[in-house]
C-alpha cells in the first residue's frame, strides 16, 4: 500500500489487547465505540498498541470539546453522540437519553438516578 498501513509491518498489526484498528467506522461514519475510544485517548487512555512520545491527558470537558469540534465543524463524528451531564460518559442520544434541567443530556442510567432523586427515592 502506498502511503498507508502495510499488513506485514508489525507496528500496525492488530493488537490482541484492544480493538482500535477496526470496527470504528460504519457506513463511512465514526461509531459510538470509535468516539469513546477518542474520548478516552484524549484523557490519557491510549490503546496499548500505540507507542507515543507524548500522550494527551485532558479533562472530560476538554476531551468532549474536541469531539464536539469534530462533530459540528468537520462533520467527522455524528452529532448524536453526547457527553452525559451526570457521569461524563459518551452515549447516543438517539437510543439512550434523558433530559435534566440542571445537567442537560444524560444517559438513561443517570437519568433514572436523577429522576429517583427528584421523586424522593432513597
Amino acid at each position: 500500500m502506498s502511503g498507508g498501513l502495510h499488513e506485514s509491518d508489525n507496528r500496525y498489526a492488530l493488537c490482541p489487547k484492544c480493538p482500535y484498528h477496526c470496527g470504528f467506522k460504519e457506513k463511512g461514519k465514526v461509531t459510538l465505540e470509535g468516539a469513546k475510544a477518542l474520548y478516552g485517548f484524549l484523557q490519557g487512555n491510549a490503546p496499548p498498541c500505540l507507542e507515543l512520545d507524548s500522550q494527551p491527558n485532558v479533562d472530560e470537558r476538554t476531551a468532549f470539546s474536541v469531539i464536539y469540534f469534530l462533530q459540528e465543524v468537520l462533520r467527522i463524528i455524528p452529532d448524536n453522540y453526547e457527553r452525559c451531564g451526570g457521569c461524563g460518559a459518551l452515549f447516543d442520544v438517539d437510543f439512550d437519553t434523558y433530559w435534566d434541567e440542571d445537567n442537560g443530556h444524560c444517559c438513561c442510567y443517570c437519568g433514572l438516578l436523577l429522576d429517583g432523586e427528584k421523586q424522593g427515592a432513597p
